[in-house]
């Protein structure tokens, strides 16, 4: 598995942010939020694909990291200091699932 997530990473070329949701407080305002360095391989391309109520929109950019299974919806991705919001993740499928690709608006 080791050797697969090294691979995966020779593809992180480029440094974003994931921006953590912290939720709301019990007032319904958002929380403050956590900030995450993380490198990956993002291809600026427009794609449809369906977002977390199935509806089909257009993503664009995808990127490409290593699997994170706390990142969700209610996440953001900052690129050169811009929040786009997640639309989809999409986990890739192999032997070791180590690489999750993640879709956004």
């Amino acid at each position: 598995m080791e050797g697969i997530a090294l691979m995966l990473g020779v593809y992180a070329v480029d440094n974003f942010y994931i921006v953590r949701s912290s939720g709301d407080d019990i007032w319904g305002e958002p929380l403050p939020v956590t900030l995450e360095a993380v490198s990956g391989y993002i291809e600026w391309e427009t794609k449809l694909v369906r977002n977390f109520a199935g509806e089909e929109v257009a993503s664009r950019a995808s990127i490409l990291l290593t699997y994170d299974g706390t990142i969700g919806h209610l996440d953001k991705v900052r690129i050169s200091g811009i929040d786009y919001p997640i639309i989809g993740l999409a986990p890739d499928k192999d032997f070791s699932n180590v690489g999750i690709t993640i879709f956004i608006a």
